[in-house]
């Protein structure tokens, strides 16, 4: 059976070809962040998490656009809607700090929680910090063991 690369899925049903989103990143890259917003604000409406992961973080760091947090979270919420695993975490980390929305541990853990589950190390540690301490969850010394090791 021929296997078609997840990459090419999302190239083909959006409207950027790699060559394009390969320009877009290179403008992120070099600082050009005006030009980030305006270029992958299509793609994240187009529902391309990767767009949406770009979009949100260059207006967060106030890079381009005019740096409206709530704006970022809402970019950041799509494609952590998609399981974008820097989108769930940044967006956890913007719960966890009240920067766009109001603070809240508890939605807080839920995103750390998404992307500890597909393995991330920042996101285990963060979770079995927030379970050892009560922050957003029942204080649970097994939960914040299982955390960091998930495996095991």
């Amino acid at each position: 059976m021929y296997r078609i690369p997840a990459a090419a899925l999302l190239l083909t049903t959006t409207s950027v070809s790699a060559a394009d989103f390969d320009a877009r990143m290179e403008a992120y890259e070099r600082g050009n962040y005006a030009t980030v917003v305006r270029k992958f604000q299509p793609l994240a409406e187009e529902g391309l998490g990767r767009g949406a992961i770009q979009l949100g973080g260059s207006i967060c760091q106030r890079r381009g656009g005019d740096g409206d947090v709530e704006q970022a979270v809402h970019w950041l919420g799509k494609a952590a809607e998609q399981g974008a695993e820097t989108a769930q975490l940044n967006l956890g980390r913007m719960y966890a700090a009240g920067r766009g929305v109001p603070e809240d541990e508890a939605e807080a853990a839920v995103q750390y929680g998404k992307v500890a589950e597909q393995g991330l190390p920042t996101a285990q540690n963060i979770l079995s910090f927030m379970y050892a301490n009560g922050r957003g969850v029942p204080q649970n010394d097994e939960r914040a063991a299982a955390a960091c090791n998930p495996d095991g």
